[in-house]
């Protein structure tokens, strides 16, 4: 169905940090007229949320870096910011996934206090979210290409290598998560 973004491949990253940005509902017109089927928003933005409903758009939020330690420290934390950021939109939001972090483990300057804390918290919003029978929405968080060994972009490419301060106390975690988690995880 044109327009109603079902079905599209186009998927689009959605910042609002710059200046002389369209209104919300101008920017979702816009990505609709280019064919968006999908769209990455950096924060709970409630005016972006309301201009995407009904949209048919999938629609994956970031989860701030910031509050990633809180999250993980407390699943009443984790609840609260579901009721906060997700439920107020659903279902007329198509929520897809809730993504823990911008790119964390790119971000040397949270190692000690965020980098080990992303499972955690991911766990604690899965909690929340299954307590509240949300079951659309799948849980990630976003990798940049640094969390790769300088230089590891072999043939194939599944023979790459991540980091060695990152595989053992992070990516492990994470993909034992992946593997042995609820089947709505997505890593």
């Amino acid at each position: 169905r044109h327009g109603h973004g079902r079905g599209r491949g186009l998927g689009v990253n959605y910042g609002r940090v710059a200046d002389d940005i369209p209104a919300p509902r101008r920017s979702v017109q816009l990505l609709r007229a280019a064919g968006a089927g999908s769209v990455k928003i950096y924060d709970v933005n409630p005016a972006v949320l309301r201009a995407l409903a009904g949209t048919g758009m999938a629609v994956s939020i970031m989860v701030p870096n910031q509050i990633i330690p809180d999250l993980a420290a407390s699943y009443a934390a984790a609840d609260r910011w579901v009721a906060a950021n997700l439920l107020p939109y659903l279902p007329r939001t198509r929520v897809k996934y809730l993504l823990v972090g911008n790119e964390v483990l790119s971000d040397g300057s949270i190692a000690a206090s965020t980098w080990t804390r992303i499972v955690p918290a991911m766990e604690n919003l899965h909690r929340s979210l299954r307590a509240r029978r949300v079951s659309r929405v799948k849980l990630g968080t976003t990798l940049a290409m640094d969390a790769l060994v300088t230089g590891a972009f072999p043939r194939p490419p599944s023979a790459a290598a991540f980091r060695p301060d990152i595989a053992e106390s992070v990516l492990h975690p994470l993909l034992r998560l992946a593997l042995l988690g609820p089947p709505s995880l997505l890593v």
